[in-house]
């Protein structure tokens, strides 16, 4: 199978139990608000009150998503995603040493935080460069970019509040870029059947990798972060402006914070593409002919 052909439908019941093992492995790797307990700026009420909000979050929308064409959608999205997180993490479709860091459910669904990426960066004091990845459905893009524009507006960027990792330990409300990031229809399936493939072992690990790697959505990918990234630090640039002239001090320092967060992260993807070889007429190529990166084309613009 080359990377732009689909692999036969997998059973049914071997496609449950799949989807069964990654939502197993997600909550394994998941950030877990309990374990901050005793951890500076936080306190066991605030904590426990959280964990009872995911609770009853989580059982809404698995309630929401009872109907079987729904149901269908969500584990299309969640093979995609984990896709996403193997061509990151594994296949090096970023850069070698992404981390990914699976957010804890609070920033999940209270932050729209899929994936945390921890990028390694040289000469820098932070050492890493962060952002938060929402795996954006085929449909809400709009809704989600003007929330993003909504909190830019007035200087404040994403942040994740339960944030742990091996290069900082753990830390509360760390200020992250939130990107929206996605295939289309398409692309999602093409996504999952990498997916099937890696947990049935249809394929020696070396060879799906390989197509991973090469897949021509990694072009996408970076042309959907750097695209996002222009538009946000041109957008912070105007809310600084109007906030100087406006004498509103406390919203212009927050705004050029935050614009320095989102040009750091803009150089460090930038590099990252220019390091792989990936141009911006590569990455203009390859939206054209993605419906979902079209879409949050004109979300943005």
């Amino acid at each position: 199978m080359n990377s732009l052909e689909t692999a036969p439908v997998a059973d049914p019941d071997q496609e449950l139990t799949d989807i069964e093992r990654i939502a197993e492995e997600i909550d394994k790797r998941r950030i877990d608000p309990a374990s901050f307990k005793g951890v500076e700026g936080f306190t066991d009420a605030e904590i426990e009150a959280d964990l009872a909000y995911c609770e009853n979050a989580h059982e809404k929308f698995t309630t929401a998503t009872s109907d079987q064409h729904e149901t269908s959608q969500r584990e299309k999205g969640v093979t995609a995603e984990y896709a996403f997180r193997t061509a990151i993490e594994r296949c090096g479709w970023i850069a070698p040493e992404v981390e990914v860091l699976i957010p804890s459910r609070y920033d999940d669904y209270t932050n729209g935080v899929d994936a945390i990426l921890q990028i390694p960066v040289e000469n820098e004091a932070s050492k890493f460069v962060g952002l938060a990845l929402d795996f954006g459905p085929g449909k809400g893009v709009a809704e989600k970019i003007a929330t993003i524009f909504a909190k830019l507006d007035v200087g404040e960027t994403a942040h994740v509040k339960y944030f742990d990792s091996d290069e900082t330990g753990k830390r509360k409300d760390v200020p992250v870029p939130r990107l929206v990031v996605g295939g289309d229809d398409r692309t999602q399936r093409r996504l999952a059947d990498y997916t099937m493939e890696i947990l049935s072992g249809s394929k020696i690990q070396d060879e799906i990798a390989e197509e991973i790697r090469d897949d021509p959505f990694r072009h996408v990918f970076f042309g959907e972060m750097i695209l996002e990234l222009e538009v946000f630090c041109r957008r912070l640039k105007l809310t600084i402006e109007f906030s100087r002239r406006d004498k509103k001090k406390e919203i212009e320092a927050k705004a050029t914070e935050a614009l320095r967060i989102h040009e750091e992260a803009l150089r460090t993807i930038e590099a990252l593409a220019s390091d792989a070889q990936i141009t911006k007429a590569d990455m203009v190529q390859h939206i054209r002919f993605d419906a979902f990166a079209t879409e949050l084309l004109k979300a943005l613009y």
